[in-house]
């Protein structure tokens, strides 16, 4: 049983039958999991990152080819790894791995979910900088965790969107004349929603427990654990305010009920709204350029 899942062990079984039976199931990579639980260290330092990072010769190249983009506008190529985590930093480049990781499945067209190809990948990095944006302007120490569990929380739509090809117009039509969202109608159907998916892909994976909670609990984040909602409340306004802007929305994206104590656990109110979204859309307009750069690479 998966505890974090708070699921029976029917559903967790039949669960794990759906994750063994999708061809070409996401994964991550030794290496960025290995960066996430350095990174979480406090003696960490750039050797040690880079160490990991040129474990797999990949995803180093990767981030090289990355960090010498023109998004960057470094004044010298940098052709270490461990210089280009001097020059931009341990978070970033962080962030960087994960992003670059998760980019070749994410950019997948999800029919199920009537997502177009990359729009998963759009929506998850909208998330992610929307996240660590609402963590930092609440001076929360989870800003690093949130860009990362952001970028992750819909990851289990890349397992149930081939369940759901040829139906998504039948749990749209039965949200409605329910007045359900769609994750609820996700549980009505299959028994879990795409969050309790991505969470067991996070445990196995072995993710850090936060990340794990953040994605488990992004849209009912008062039911988390309370050790972890602060950071699932940033992931819910996160989720929330990316659909207001429609980056990334798919046939579900209509259906979206939002946790009015996430709200007020961040000290947020109706009167901020209008200014968080405006900050929101700066960061990502500023960001995009980088998201396009490693969804080519």
């Amino acid at each position: 049983m998966h505890a974090v899942l708070n699921l029976t062990p029917e559903q967790d079984v039949k669960l794990g039958q759906i994750i063994a039976k999708v061809q070409d199931l996401p994964s991550m990579p030794a290496a960025a999991t290995r960066v996430l639980q350095i990174t979480g260290s406090a003696d960490t330092n750039a050797q040690m990152i880079a160490d990991a990072i040129v474990l797999d010769q990949a995803l180093a190249a990767k981030v090289l080819k990355i960090a010498n983009s023109a998004f960057y506008g470094l004044s010298r190529s940098v052709t270490m790894v461990k210089e280009a985590v001097v020059v931009l930093g341990i978070s970033h480049v962080r962030n960087l791995v994960i992003t670059a990781s998760a980019a070749p499945w994410m950019r997948r067209a999800l029919p199920g979910y009537d997502l177009e190809p990359k729009q998963l990948l759009l929506h998850g990095s909208a998330v992610a900088i929307g996240a660590r944006m609402i963590a930092k302007s609440r001076r929360l120490t989870v800003a690093d965790d949130a860009f990362v569990a952001g970028l992750l929380a819909d990851i289990g739509k890349i397992v149930l969107s081939e369940y759901f090809d040829g139906k998504l117009a039948t749990m749209i039509s039965l949200g409605a004349q329910a007045g359900m969202t769609f994750d609820q109608v996700e549980t009505k159907v299959m028994g879990f929603d795409h969050a309790c998916v991505g969470a067991r892909l996070a445990e196995d994976w072995n993710l850090p427990a936060t990340l794990v909670h953040a994605i488990r609990y992004h849209h009912a984040p008062s039911e988390a654990p309370e050790a972890y909602r602060p950071l699932c409340d940033c992931i819910h306004l996160a989720d929330y305010l990316t659909m207001l802007c429609g980056f990334g929305m798919g046939g579900d994206g209509m259906f979206y009920e939002v946790d009015e104590a996430a709200f007020e656990r961040l000290g947020i109110n109706a009167n901020d709204l209008d200014h968080i979204v405006d900050e929101f859309v700066t960061a990502y307009q500023h960001q995009e350029a980088l998201f396009e750069e490693i969804s080519q690479s």
